[in-house]
């Protein structure tokens, strides 16, 4: 069963819409005990790091997510902040978390943005994340284009594209 994170960021209804769109079994976890009940997790977010980690450590939830990514090695999925958190830490806060990754990300930069015009309820974003990967010292630039649907004002799908060579580069040691 796939699992949505609901630590009180993100728009976690719009994604659970999709994987009912597509009749894929989904449930949004509120408690540990429903992330425990997962064999995938999507870690949705928005905004600050620092907000972010705070709202999922207040929530219960992060020391059983821990438990599933580095020791069950269940694959998780971030969206948007929920991306930045599986790095060890973000430039952008002050908080760390578990280092899923183990990349440092120190910004997200040159963000454009464009209105699809068919359909006219799409929006391309492209941008660029730079980090470091501490255990190769390695610098880590990748570049994202994500192509998001919206519908009456709220996403109903996200789709995020990115320079997987950039991550094998980074992580790889020499």
């Amino acid at each position: 069963m796939i699992a949505i994170v609901n630590y009180g960021l993100g728009n976690i209804q719009a994604i659970a819409n999709i994987y009912k769109r597509l009749n894929i079994p989904v449930v949004v976890a509120t408690t540990p005990d429903d992330l425990a009940k997962s064999d995938k997790i999507i870690l949705p977010g928005v905004g600050a790091f620092d907000w972010a980690m705070q709202l999922l450590n207040e929530s219960g939830m992060r020391y059983c997510l821990e438990e599933l990514v580095m020791v069950k090695r269940l694959p998780i999925f971030g969206i948007c902040v929920g991306m930045q958190m599986l790095a060890r830490r973000s430039d952008e806060g002050k908080l760390d978390w578990f280092g899923g990754y183990s990349i440092i990300l120190h910004a997200a930069d040159n963000l454009r943005v464009y209105k699809s015009s068919l359909p006219d309820n799409t929006i391309i974003l492209e941008y660029e994340v730079h980090g470091t990967v501490p255990h190769t010292g390695k610098p880590y630039n990748n570049h994202f284009c994500s192509i998001i649907t919206l519908e009456n004002r709220k996403i109903i799908h996200w789709r995020d594209y990115m320079d997987t060579l950039a991550v094998m580069d980074a992580v790889a040691p020499d």
